[in-house]
């Protein structure tokens, strides 16, 4: 696939998508409607992802003058009784523990919705929470209020409290008019909805029992029509698979286009999980997500060791690939992959372009770029999954500097904390 063919394939992917739903269903459908197009092959890997559905939420200010502000529910925080509730608003700034000293039954603005502060929220006795999102100079009108959704590891330990998020330029107007009393409602229910991969896999001629995994997710946030998040980076893995049928690899690669990236990397995580025997046997991963961008410049994610950033560096500039490094965790699909040792580089790509917003659609792309970044995935794929001899130019390992950084992504404690903590019983 050439760079406008992938643009093609952009526009027809570009509906928004997000995961768990139906249209998520027909995304994966369409990808594998492609494969099968090209004389390939694969299958779709199930798996459920936490789901909340709101069906009403509203924000009255009641005293000391009667004002409505527009609110969306942040899903999967709870729900309130029929009808709503009134009760004192506080203002509780940063949402420390002393910030929440006297909010017992009240319902609670806050700056940040940070998981420690959501857990000082539930700590406190809150009836409710406000949150808000967005500038406070942006037009509302062209901005969409953040349709939050708590994650799991928010509310694992200290349950639901029922939430709300507005604009900022509302949220300001709420705090600068002295707002005292307010009524809130919140209809909202709570279970798991189906997600999938789309999963394919060409064996290698050599070394078939060595593993590049190539992934990039095709699901979207609940805005616009995610095309370069991430309807670009599926187009890439397209183009990559369709080489790869067309050239069989010395390794065995599989392609993975991953569901419910947006609500937590959720399908990789499911992949990672499920193949333990295979991720020990994967020794690269390249992941591809947001790229295509008329303006912008190429970002190379590295997370691996300082001599694996040396060797993409000297190859991506040996064949004019103009790029910024980041030697750091890639907040994407490789990252689930990475914490259990394998080195993995992200192919991504900054610019103007709507990320999660309804202006997320194909227009900022172009196909330049798009054929761009395969032709430097496809440099990477000549140096790992071709590599004649049986060791890759990069170490299968994961340096300590950056197991740390990948623990503290994931929330992890660390094994070796975990045994001193053991040993202090």
């Amino acid at each position: 696939m050439n760079g406008r063919e992938q643009l093609d394939f952009i526009y027809r992917l570009s509906f928004n998508r997000f995961g768990g739903t139906e249209n998520e269903l027909r995304a994966a459908e369409l990808i594998l409607s492609e494969i099968k197009a090209r004389g390939g092959d694969a299958e779709l890997e199930h798996f459920t992802v936490l789901a909340g559905d709101v069906t009403k939420a509203s924000l009255t200010v009641t005293e000391p003058e009667y004002c409505e502000i527009p609110v969306v529910g942040v899903a999967r925080s709870g729900a309130l009784p029929e009808g709503g509730i009134e009760a004192d608003l506080l203002f509780a700034e940063s949402g420390t523990k002393e910030d929440l000293a006297n909010a017992a039954g009240k319902v609670v603005l806050v700056d940040n919705l940070r998981q420690d502060t959501y857990k000082n929220l539930v700590g406190s006795g809150a009836a409710a929470f406000l949150c808000f999102s967005g500038r406070y100079d942006e037009d509302p009108a062209r901005t969409d209020i953040d349709r939050k959704l708590l994650r799991e590891h928010f509310t694992k330990d200290v349950g639901h409290l029922p939430g709300l998020c507005m604009h900022s330029h509302d949220a300001l107007k709420l705090v600068q008019s002295g707002a005292t009393r307010v009524k809130v409602e919140l209809e909202a229910t709570m279970g798991e909805n189906p997600s999938q991969n789309v999963v394919a896999e060409i064996k290698g001629t050599k070394y078939p029992d060595q593993i590049i995994f190539m992934t990039a997710h095709y699901d979207s946030t609940w805005y616009g029509l995610g095309a370069w998040d991430n309807a670009s980076g599926s187009a890439n893995l397209l183009a990559m698979y369709e080489h790869f049928l067309q050239n069989p690899p010395l390794r065995t690669v599989r392609f993975i286009w991953c569901g419910s990236e947006e609500q937590g990397l959720l399908g990789s995580k499911h992949h990672a999980e499920n193949h333990e025997e295979d991720v020990k046997n994967a020794v690269f991963c390249i992941n591809f997500d947001m790229t295509g961008t008329a303006f912008g410049s190429n970002l190379t994610m590295i997370t691996g060791s300082e001599e694996m950033q040396n060797w993409v560096k000297e190859l991506s500039l040996g064949m004019g690939y103009i790029s910024k490094y980041s030697r750091n965790v890639h907040s994407s699909d490789s990252a689930p992959f990475a914490l259990r040792g394998v080195p993995s580089v992200g192919v991504a790509r900054d610019g103007q372009a709507g990320g999660h917003s309804r202006y997320d659609i194909p227009a900022p792309l172009a196909a330049e770029p798009l054929g761009r970044c395969v032709r430097f995935a496809k440099a990477l794929s000549d140096a790992t999954v071709n590599c004649a001899a049986e060791q890759i130019p990069v170490a299968r390992e994961m340096p300590e500097d950056m197991m740390e950084k990948l623990y503290k992504y994931f929330r992890i404690t660390p094994p070796e904390k975990k045994n001193e903590k053991e040993e202090t019983k």
